[in-house]
């Protein structure tokens, strides 16, 4: 009688399902386990669009329209009022660098928390 192939030769016999196929790989430390002390500020130049759905809305009705302002009157006066709220919330983002209260920091007030409390 021939052997068994080798993806055959667990049957017949119980098998864990949960043991591991091969041995754990040991961890090699490359750098030192220690956290920096900045945070990059990637995140904040990506942070998305604001009012794009205005804008969206404009530019269908502009185009509906044949690009006639007047009639469009109500979408550009709504784009302008979200981009006048815009501007504001970016305004005070920059004024409070604290960062104390707020839940969403960006990378600069993480920076000096951290620059605070070396």
């Amino acid at each position: 009688m021939r052997p068994l192939p080798s993806f055959a030769q667990g049957y017949g016999r119980r098998v864990k399902a949960r043991t591991p196929a091969m041995e754990p790989i040991p961890f090699k430390e490359l750098l030192p386990l220690k956290l920096r002390d900045y945070v990059s500020n990637k995140r904040g130049a990506a942070a998305g669009a604001s009012c794009l759905q205005e804008m969206a809305n404009l530019f269908t009705c502009l185009k509906t329209n044949e690009f006639n302002q007047t009639v469009c009157s109500k979408e550009i006066g709504t784009f302008q009022q979200c981009y006048k709220m815009h501007l504001q919330q970016r305004e005070e983002m920059k004024k409070d660098t604290s960062g104390i209260g707020s839940k969403n920091l960006s990378a600069k007030q993480i920076n000096a928390l951290l620059a605070k409390y070396k």
